[in-house]
């Protein structure tokens, strides 16, 4: 269910271009987008990674399986938010030309 909401969180994020960590900060533009793909992209990975391990009929309890979505769940979110993170620390700090990881323009 969780990852649901983050798979459609996602696609908004990708859609809007806006990545809210709240109290009013937000990651805006690529950076947001790039961190809205690792949402939309885990869960499809998470599903093509079990269905792998299923085909080849390892003998793994679906305890296991579990534990390999909710470690690829929060895996992804942290990657998500350290990307949004950094984002907002460099357009706060006004590092670029508002541009994330673009030198000043002279």
């Amino acid at each position: 269910m969780i990852q649901l909401i983050a798979f459609i969180y996602g696609i908004v994020v990708l859609i809007t271009g806006r990545f809210s960590l709240g109290k009013g900060r937000a990651a805006v533009g690529t950076p947001a987008r790039i961190a809205g793909l690792v949402l939309v992209v885990t869960p499809i990975l998470g599903f093509a990674l079990g269905m792998m391990l299923a085909a080849m009929n390892v003998g793994l309890p679906q305890v296991a399986f579990l534990g390999l979505d909710l470690v690829m769940l929060v895996g992804s979110l942290a990657v998500a938010f350290m990307i949004a993170s950094k984002a907002v620390k460099a357009q706060e700090s006004g590092a670029g030309d508002g541009v994330y990881g673009a030198p000043p323009m002279a």
